[in-house]
């Protein structure tokens, strides 16, 4: 989604079609029936394991796109970290369930999902100020 202003921008940029743009952002969609595994992982493994798997998955899926410059390469990194964010979203409500009374797990649940938004939504805003539809500038 954060790509979804500057699709044209990144086209240019890596000198690809669109259709890789869009596939590296449809990529959350595509695979979001894979939660359900992730909840039955965190159910067998607990928390702590699902919010590694998650940290080394972003970790990976990042740093993959950062060295792995060709439209495949963006698409596998995408994808690696799509199933982190899963393991992460999964894990955020039995987080809460395990650290908070009951009578706090709603807004702790709330404060924690919220924060995904916020920085899918700093994303959203930076990428094209930082460009200003210029790709050199990336």
């Amino acid at each position: 989604i954060c790509l979804s202003p500057m699709v044209d921008t990144v086209a240019r940029f890596y000198d690809c079609d669109k259709f890789w743009v869009y596939s590296s952002i449809l990529v959350f969609d595509l695979l979001s029936p894979v939660s359900f595994s992730c909840g039955i992982f965190v159910s067998r493994f607990g928390c702590r394991r699902a919010i590694r798997l998650a940290t080394i998955g972003t970790f990976v899926g990042g740093w993959l796109k950062v060295v792995w410059l060709s439209e495949f390469g963006q698409v596998v990194g995408q994808v690696i970290m799509a199933l982190a964010h899963f393991m992460g979203a999964v894990s955020v409500p039995v987080f809460s369930a395990l650290w908070f009374p009951t009578s706090e797990r709603a807004l702790s649940t709330s404060i924690l999902f919220f924060a995904t938004i916020v920085g899918g939504g700093v994303g959203f805003v930076l990428g094209p100020v930082t460009t200003q539809g210029d790709p050199n500038r990336l």
